[in-house]
């Protein structure tokens, strides 16, 4: 069971997310005061990925796996207008490093209307770098949903 939790803020106005970090909709205030099962959740999450991997099937430069999984996770935390910049790295080089050392600038959030470092963004952003890097296979769907629930 998971309840709604406070998700930072989007013009000043409080958000809330729900499950794996899908963020409750205006359409969906009812859950801002719900619990809701882990199938629930489930749902929510495969639901919420097809944007995000939409966005990311935007690169014009063929993608591994693991690059793929990792630029999914990445919109998935920073939004599909971060991932289309980063994309812009990928696909006028093909460049790997650069990818990652694009996506590592999202890394800071809003406190008190300042942007800071966030040291939990920057540890996701390394663990995002390496999968796109690896040559390992690796699940990251499982890891998202373990490390949320």
């Amino acid at each position: 069971m998971t309840k709604p939790y406070k998700d930072g803020f989007i013009n000043g106005v409080q958000q809330y997310s729900i499950g794996y970090g899908h963020q409750i909709r205006p359409n969906e205030s009812h859950l801002k005061t719900s619990t809701i099962t882990r199938a629930q959740a489930d749902v929510l999450f495969e639901k919420d990925l097809i944007q995000y991997e939409n966005a990311v099937n935007k690169a014009s430069k063929p993608l591994s796996q693991n690059q793929f999984d990792a630029l999914v996770s990445f919109a998935y935390n920073a939004g599909t207008g971060a991932v289309a910049n980063v994309l812009k790295t990928w696909n006028a080089t093909g460049d790997s490093l650069a990818t990652t050392e694009r996506m590592k600038l999202y890394n800071k959030w809003r406190v008190n209307n300042i942007l800071q470092v966030n040291q939990s963004l920057v540890q996701r952003r390394l663990r995002e770098a390496t999968l796109f890097l690896s040559d390992k296979i690796h699940q990251a769907t499982a890891e998202v949903k373990k490390k949320v629930v």
